[in-house]
C-alpha cells in the first residue's frame, strides 16, 4: 500500500503518517512498485502486494500494542480507561497536547474518542 493510500485509509495526511512511522521506529515505507507482468518469469514469486493475503499479513496489519508520543508511552487500554473524560482533560492528565492524543489513538486503532456529553433531561 502506498503512503497516500494509507493516509487516506487512516483519515490523516501523508506527513502525519510519516511522523507516526518515525514515532514507531519505522524509518522507510515498505511499499515497492509492482513489476510489469510481462517481464515476470514463471519461476519468480509475485511481489507481496500482488499475492493473496495470508494469515501472517493479517497479523502484520493489526495496530501496535503501544506507542511512545512526546516521551509518554501510551497503550490502548490506558486511552480506553480515559474515555470518561473529554479529550482535552485526558491530554492534560497525560501531559501532552490534544493533537498528540489524537495521533496516538489513530496509530493504536482508536478511530473516535469515546466521551460524549450527556444532555440534561431537565429543560
Amino acid at each position: 500500500m502506498k503512503q497516500t493510500e494509507a493516509a487516506e485509509a487512516l483519515g490523516m495526511n501523508v506527513s502525519s503518517v510519516i511522523r507516526a512511522c518515525r514515532v514507531l521506529g519505522i524509518e522507510k515505507w515498505g511499499y515497492s512498485r509492482p513489476a510489469p507482468s510481462a517481464t515476470m518469469n514463471s519461476g519468480q514469486k509475485a511481489a507481496p502486494h500482488l499475492r493473496a493475503p495470508s494469515q501472517d499479513d493479517a497479523a502484520a496489519e493489526e495496530p501496535p500494542c503501544s506507542v511512545k508520543v512526546k516521551g509518554v508511552s501510551l497503550n490502548k487500554e490506558l486511552l480506553l480507561s480515559m474515555f470518561h473524560m473529554k479529550q482535552t482533560e485526558a491530554a492534560e492528565a497525560l501531559g501532552m497536547k490534544v493533537s498528540s492524543v489524537i495521533r496516538a489513538c489513530r496509530v493504536l486503532g482508536i478511530e473516535k474518542w469515546g466521551y460524549s456529553r450527556r444532555k440534561s433531561c431537565v429543560r
